[in-house]
């Protein structure tokens, strides 16, 4: 027996064609439309428990979500695509989430006392640890922009970013859908990601309880919050292998890549190098010399090297060399992690991105960090902080062998050494598997 949930044209055209007694209308009370009769759905499984039922309604959302409000497995449903004339299976468009609100971390990342930098990857680690402490299941993300409401207008007085672009709100909107949003995609626990002024945020989150909201004190603090490893140090420790690979591309993302490596890279393995080419803190940036020297000595026979640049450089002119530069990366970040996980190893100096490799399932690295006392950001101390990194030393949360810090700047000499030592140590692995 076939139900057709719902009498319309589409629903009558396809009774029409099936020309057979086991094809009934059924709505959600008895009812009588365009000449034909129909079941009360809850009278029609009653008779028919094992019935395909096809939903021809725009209003299949509601009717999907009753039909497992009352505890009706879904396999024997479909939705009609009067567009493609074709059913598709329910369980293929419905959310794959079902849960409560009692299941739900709500965390609030406040751009009036939390950079709008990658530094939000850090507070991504700390939420995901949160979620697991608490046992809650998945995570609704309220990044709070520093705008009251009606006017539209950034208030200084609750902003930290006060000196040049980052007091500009075009500049916070942009890294927010760059940065922000994609990462909040990302995660494979978030169901949403949400933005709001300060009114509209204090009329949703009103009714919170404190036991599901990260952090708990977030409509008190006025202190810029870093969210740096060295400040929840402990849990990190505890809960890091855990939450390995809670970072990870979309499936649109991942396709896009797949496509991009098949047609280009021609059976070769893809070996990509994140390049910081920032317009402060300049000691700190990829040389470019160095890095084509390296390129230009790769074997292309085995190698596929490709660049991806700083967002803001991807126009600007580069050295001639034998390197895909792939733009799509340096302008979507979800294409970037996508990228960084079908890379056959990741190579970047120490930078926003770089942060990424350690918790993103399958991605081998070796990311380059040099202690520079002459600037706060590559102090030891410093470094610590922010990464709780140690010079000379692997990270605890670094997958061994997989994830590598070569301490020392990204020059020729040590960049062809880690490298090399990276092949050395995947060689000698596949000979003992």
């Amino acid at each position: 027996m076939i139900l057709l949930y719902g009498i319309n044209q589409y629903s009558l055209v396809y009774h029409e064609e099936k020309h057979s007694d086991q094809v009934l209308f059924v709505t959600t009370e008895p009812e009588q439309r365009f000449g034909e009769v129909s079941l009360g759905f809850d009278d029609a499984i009653t008779q028919y428990p094992k019935a395909q039922i096809i939903v021809f309604s725009t209003f299949s959302d509601e009717i999907l979500a009753s039909m497992l409000s009352k505890g009706l497995p879904l396999d024997n449903v479909f939705i009609y695509n009067p567009f493609a004339k074709q059913k598709v299976a329910a369980r293929s468009v419905i959310h794959e989430y079902q849960f409560t609100n009692k299941e739900i971390l709500h965390c609030v990342y406040d751009l009036s006392t939390c950079l709008v930098t990658f530094d939000f990857f850090l507070y991504l680690v700390n939420a995901e640890i949160e979620r697991i402490k608490r046992g809650l299941k998945y995570i609704k993300l309220y990044i709070v922009l520093p705008l009251e409401g009606a006017e539209n207008t950034i208030n200084i007085e609750y902003s930290n970013f006060r000196n040049g672009e980052h007091a500009n709100i075009h500049y916070i909107l942009d890294r927010v859908s760059g940065i922000l949003e994609p990462l909040g995609r990302c995660h494979a626990k978030i169901l949403s990601v949400s933005q709001h002024t300060k009114d509209d945020f204090q009329a949703v989150s009103q009714h919170w309880q404190s036991d599901v909201v990260f952090p708990e004190n977030y409509h008190q603090s006025r202190i810029l919050k870093k969210f740096y490893y060295s400040d929840f140090e402990s849990d990190l420790r505890q809960y890091c292998f855990k939450i390995r690979g809670f970072i990870g591309p979309t499936q649109a993302s991942q396709e896009l890549v797949r496509r991009f490596i098949e047609l280009n890279a021609n059976g070769r393995k893809p070996v990509v190098i994140t390049l910081r080419e920032y317009d402060f803190q300049h000691h700190r940036n990829s040389s470019s010399e160095e890095w084509v020297r390296f390129i230009d000595e790769l074997d292309s026979d085995v190698y596929f090297p490709v660049i991806v640049r700083d967002t803001y450089k991807v126009h600007t002119s580069f050295p001639s060399c034998n390197a895909y530069i792939f733009n799509e990366a340096s302008i979507d970040l979800k294409i970037r992690i996508a990228l960084y996980q079908q890379a056959f190893v990741n190579l970047s100096v120490n930078c926003g991105p770089s942060s990424l490799f350690y918790f993103l399932k399958n991605c081998d690295s070796i990311e380059f960090r040099d202690i520079n006392p002459q600037s706060m950001s590559t102090t030891a101390e410093q470094m610590y902080s922010a990464s709780l990194m140690v010079e000379g030393e692997q990270p605890f949360y670094a997958l061994p062998n997989h994830n590598r810090v070569h301490w020392g700047v990204a020059d020729y000499a040590n960049i062809t050494k880690a490298f090399y030592d990276f092949i050395s140590d995947v060689h000698n692995e596949e000979i003992i598997r």
